[in-house]
């Protein structure tokens, strides 16, 4: 009982830090890429019939949440504690890093695929023709080709950030045992110096 599996998966994890963290966080970011566009902004756009398939808002707003998770529903409806409630999103106070970074991949493939132009669905918008100009000047890509290339920026931004913490986590424990050392000598220096007294009286 004291060995349950969870705990030797977290060693396993620990041993092979900061390599794991860097994979998983790499495997989370091709998920995340695939979940902007394939599973959000895709699926809203094949709603044929329905008004919100040409909706600009509608597109970035799914691919956003599928891209961060459920913790910006969680936060708003606080469904992981025992009480209910409704709150302001700390989002609208602090944007996260996977809130940036789903918007950023949503933004990314909507424009790369030029999935929508102001001819098309905004035709009495002042200035469209400049503006579906100016959206022309970005690279044309396949969806299988975003698809692909978000998920990987995705997968490298993750990557990197989860190098970087651990690489600041390891230095905090170097530190921290490095005070612990110094503590425990200081500490048998002042027990050895209470003997020598002890002794020349």
């Amino acid at each position: 009982m004291a060995c349950m599996p969870g705990d030797l998966l977290y060693l396993f994890l620990r041993r092979t830090a900061p390599i794991s963290d860097v994979f998983l966080a790499g495997v989370d970011g091709l998920i995340r890429g695939y979940g902007v566009t394939a599973a959000g902004v895709d699926l809203v756009r094949g709603m044929q019939g329905q008004a919100v398939s040409h909706s600009l808002v509608a597109w970035i707003v799914t691919g956003t949440v599928l891209g961060s998770g459920g913790g910006i529903i969680d936060d708003f409806l606080q469904i992981s504690r025992a009480r209910w409630a409704f709150r302001t999103p700390s989002m609208f106070t602090s944007v996260s890093l996977d809130i940036k970074l789903s918007f950023g991949a949503t933004l990314g493939y909507i424009l790369t695929t030029h999935a929508w132009t102001f001819a098309e669905h905004a035709p009495g918008f002042p200035l469209s023709s400049t503006l579906d100009a100016v959206l022309a000047m970005v690279p044309h890509l396949s969806d299988h080709e975003a698809h692909v290339i978000s998920g990987l920026l995705c997968s490298a931004v993750l990557s990197t950030t989860a190098h970087m913490r651990a690489g600041q986590y390891a230095a905090a424990e170097r530190a921290s045992l490095a005070t612990a050392r110094r503590k425990k000598t200081d500490e048998v220096a002042s027990d050895s110096g209470a003997d020598i007294e002890s002794d020349s009286e």
